[in-house]
């Protein structure tokens, strides 16, 4: 009796549109049944905007339960217990997949926004040569490393962020509500006026005009989708991505860091896949996708075609042009001693410890350049505010 009712609810829930972008770019269009909007909003956020940092958590307990030998099903059922609520229905539905006589990589496939293809592409290798608990342990400490390095940057790029937002705020207040108050005062002078004051009673009347605003949020607000859309997306006009990766990568200090967090992913990542098993040629392409780069995409992709055509990796990556020549070096003793993945592992080491070093230094720089600039902003304003006081105390 209450499923019927319970039933009959959810029949009565009206059907809301939506958009959505998943974590693999792809758009997804539907309906979705709620009672208000804010649940539609809530299911939708539940199931399409997540950041999977649990994965690791994850990965690493399979491992030990692959170790203690239980069934890959039974390990995706335990799995299915954790506290993502989101994860936990993923390894259900992929222990149910197992159970069904799927494999382990085409049913990990089925969830792209999950898995990425460096992480399918080990689990295929792997149940090709029995080694999969080898493998799960890989994965979890290469997750573990590319989610650390992701906060950090994070953590480097919000700091001067939110300087910036609260130095914009206490521009605003200034012009908006303090200069409005004496702009009385200044054109009853009735002599022109020093070009600071002059500047700023113009921007504090534009600050003020609600047209003005609006006209102002309304661009920046299409602008943003436009630059998502056109240049982060890149589905419709590729070469500008391009153009922005190479602006982020050419920016004094912050260029360097991004260099080195692609860096970092990139051949941490192309140690775990070929000490694998997998084939070099699926290699490259995975690595280029797991830097997040378009230039690094492309510097992998060419990389690519050269060694289908015979050329030794370390040739490859030289004559791209975009590899430090200590990676050039690293990955030639690597390929003459047959330890490429060891000597990848180190040099991604060494690169990690750059970026770490980086971030620290950027901190340091930044924090008082941006105090500086907040105090030649409001120096402006000061200035502004009391040269026409002066200038007429002089005319006394």
């Amino acid at each position: 009796m209450s499923s019927n009712k319970a039933a009959k609810q959810r029949e009565k829930a009206p059907l809301y549109r939506f958009t959505a972008i998943q974590e693999d770019r792809s758009p997804v269009r539907g309906t979705i049944r709620a009672h208000s909007r804010d649940s539609a909003r809530e299911q939708l956020h539940f199931h399409y905007f997540r950041s999977n940092e649990g994965l690791p958590v994850y990965t690493k307990g399979m491992a030990v339960m692959l170790d203690a030998g239980l069934p890959l099903a039974q390990i995706f059922e335990v799995a299915a217990r954790g506290e993502d609520r989101y994860l936990n229905e993923v390894m259900e539905d992929i222990g149910q997949s197992i159970r069904d006589g799927k494999s382990l990589s085409f049913s990990l496939s089925r969830w792209p926004s999950v898995f990425d293809d460096s992480f399918v592409g080990m689990c295929r290798a792997a149940e090709k040569s029995g080694r999969l608990h080898i493998t799960f342990r890989r994965l979890a400490a290469l997750l573990e490393r590319r989610w650390a390095l992701k906060k950090r940057l994070k953590a480097a790029l919000t700091y001067p962020i939110l300087i910036s937002v609260v130095a914009l705020a206490i521009f605003w207040i200034l012009v908006a509500v303090v200069v409005p108050s004496l702009a009385p005062s200044f054109r009853e002078i009735g002599a022109t006026l020093p070009f600071p004051t002059r500047v700023l009673l113009w921007i504090s009347d534009l600050s003020t005009s609600l047209p003005a605003i609006l006209s102002l949020l309304g661009l920046a607000g299409v602008s943003a989708f436009l630059f998502y859309q056109v240049v982060i997306r890149g589905n419709t006009f590729p070469q500008l991505t391009i153009y922005w990766d190479r602006f982020l990568l050419g920016m004094p200090l912050f260029g360097e860091l991004y260099r080195l967090a692609i860096l970092t992913r990139s051949l941490s990542t192309m140690s775990a896949l070929i000490e694998s098993g997998l084939p070099m040629t699926d290699v490259m392409g995975i690595a280029g996708e797991v830097g997040g780069s378009a230039v690094y995409r492309r510097y992998f992709q060419t990389v690519l075609v050269e060694i289908k055509e015979g050329i030794p990796l370390a040739d490859a990556m030289e004559n791209t042009g975009g590899f430090p020549p200590l990676i050039v070096g690293v990955v030639t003793l690597g390929e003459e001693s047959g330890k490429l993945p060891f000597m990848l592992t180190k040099i991604s080491d060494l690169y990690e410890e750059d970026f770490e070093n980086s971030v620290q230094t950027i901190t340091t720089f930044v924090e008082p350049f941006l105090l500086g600039l907040m105090g030649l902003v409001i120096g402006f304003i000061v200035l502004g505010t009391f040269l026409p006081m002066i200038n007429l105390i002089q005319q006394l």
